[in-house]
């Protein structure tokens, strides 16, 4: 049976003496505080392996590890035993043989003795996988990141709240602008005094219902806390991320820190993909980068890439006002769509346009979406003639440049259309019932007449200013002439499916736009 009463590394029995004393190790296994003290100059800096059982501790100094009090108390008395039994033997002369009982009492000390200290030794263990245990570390992550979850999910409520409100302002002012450039196109050919006055009062009326909309906007802009919470909230959640990547894992020992070979996830491994999340988190915080026109020019594979992900809007600002548009690469073509009056999300690629909407620079072809039943059945493709007016005026509403859009308006049918359904009409900006569509340039007129044949554009109403927008699309040749001034590059088969179409369902332009070339 080991002796338990003395040190495993110098075999001197344990004693009250300072350098004599046992002392515990967290693996359960003991040795004097002598032994200790030379392990300590004998190992690596702060470290000493447990001769037993060679599990590493760290120590600065013999005395960090706790006295086994109930090893020295249990060594105690078996030394008073001891002395007992010497005092007993020197009275009696050593003539009586040992007593039996005795014997068995101090075999049995020593057996509590070795018991006591494998017990020692497993509750160390029990400990240590106890700890291992603990769900501290992970009810901390998981608070944080449900506190993060919660603080964002109540920007995005905010934000979605504060984008509805503002829509509603802009779908305003987009109807106020159009009314108030139907009206300035009236007064100026207007003729008769009393159309004169009449036009002035339509005039005043949409003057004051502006100022209104000028005094709700101001008030929502002023009142719009948005941005600063939805930024607070970005920011506070890439300050935790950080702190979570610098400090988790930072405890020792457990299963986080084992390495990973089997397949566990490393601590380290999480404090990466923490920093990748506040990485993410920092570009949410400002705007994406601008591309240039040279970017657009040469199109190397990234810029490719975001085109065709629909990742880049170009951006175009009139009197202050910023609007943006989706700008796409497709069939090898730079799709410009229509612009609208909201900025373009955190996430997106951006790239200024005007250049490519001014006169100098401008598109010669367009296209139209046509939708019935629910969704998009093609694209139709127009090639302008950007001499004429009509032309310069149809872009316009195609991109959306100065406001309105054919974006969202109806094929009209009218009753010539269902004596032949040879054409389709379409243009009305305003009302979509075909009384409206206001001009947006002057003196439309031209003496450039031409045969209508298939694919043929033109105005329905040029010297009509409130319906000058308004234009006709032929799918057939027609004996007589028409100021062309666009013909369809791509897309009859469209036009000629939506014509049937009609005949049950309502045809709308669900989105229009320019094709571009840098």
């Amino acid at each position: 049976m080991n002796n338990y009463t003395e040190c495993h590394l110098c075999f001197i029995n344990y004693d009250k003496n300072r350098k004599r004393r046992p002392r515990a190790f967290p693996c359960g296994h003991s040795s004097c505080t002598s032994c200790i003290t030379s392990l300590l100059e004998q190992g690596t800096e702060g470290h000493l392996t447990c001769p037993t059982c060679r599990v590493q501790h760290a120590s600065p100094k013999a005395t960090h590890f706790s006295i086994n009090h109930d090893l020295a108390g249990l060594i105690q008395q078996v030394r008073r035993l001891e002395e007992q039994q010497q005092q007993a033997s020197e009275i009696t002369g050593n003539q009586k043989a040992p007593n039996p009982v005795d014997a068995a009492i101090k075999e049995l000390l020593d057996l509590f003795v070795s018991l006591h200290f494998k017990l020692s030794t497993m509750t160390a263990q029990i400990e240590q996988a106890k700890s291992n245990t603990s769900q501290a570390k992970h009810q901390s992550l998981k608070n944080q990141l449900g506190e993060m979850m919660a603080d964002n999910n109540e920007a995005i409520r905010k934000k979605a709240e504060a984008e509805a409100k503002y829509q509603g302002l802009l779908d305003e002012s987009h109807t106020i602008a159009s009314h108030l450039a139907a009206v300035a196109n009236q007064l100026e050919n207007s003729v008769s005094g009393r159309e004169k006055r009449a036009i002035l009062n339509v005039a005043y009326s949409q003057i004051r219902e502006m100022k209104r909309w000028m005094k709700r906007s101001e008030e929502t802009v002023a009142s719009d806390t948005t941005a600063t919470f939805s930024n607070t909230v970005l920011m506070s959640t890439q300050g935790r991320i950080k702190h979570m990547a610098e400090n988790f894992g930072d405890g020792e020992g457990g299963a986080c820190d084992g390495g990973g070979a089997g397949g566990d996830v490393t601590s380290s491994q999480v404090a990466a993909l923490l920093e990748k999340v506040q990485h993410s988190l920092e570009q949410l915080v400002t705007y994406s980068f601008m591309l240039t026109a040279e970017d657009l020019r040469t199109m190397n594979v990234d810029v490719r890439g975001l085109l065709e992900g629909r990742k880049v809007f170009g951006l175009y600002q009139e009197l202050g006002v910023p609007r943006c548009a989706y700008l796409t690469l497709e069939n090898g073509w730079l799709h410009l769509y229509h612009l609208r009056y909201h900025p373009p999300p955190y996430e997106a690629h951006t790239v200024q346009v005007a250049r490519y909407l001014s006169p100098t620079f401008s598109s010669r072809l367009v296209f139209l979406d046509l939708a019935w039943q629910g969704k998009v059945q093609g694209r139709v493709y127009i090639h302008l003639k950007m001499h004429l007016p009509m032309a310069r005026q149809f872009l316009m509403l195609c991109s959306g440049q100065l406001g309105p859009s054919y974006a969202g308006t109806s094929l009209l049918v009218m009753y010539s259309q269902r004596l032949w359904w040879d054409y389709v009409v379409g243009g009305d900006y305003d009302f979509n019932d075909g009384s409206g569509g206001a001009a947006l340039l002057r003196y439309l007129d031209t003496n450039d007449s031409e045969p209508i044949v298939p694919g043929s554009v033109w105005g329905r109403y040029v010297s009509e200013n409130r319906r000058a927008a308004q234009f006709a699309i032929s799918v057939v040749s027609k004996d007589r002439n028409e100021d062309i001034f666009g013909n369809v590059d791509e897309g009859l088969d469209v036009l000629r499916a939506a014509l049937v179409a009609m005949d049950k369902y309502t045809v709308n332009v669900k989105e229009c736009g320019v094709v571009i070339k840098p």
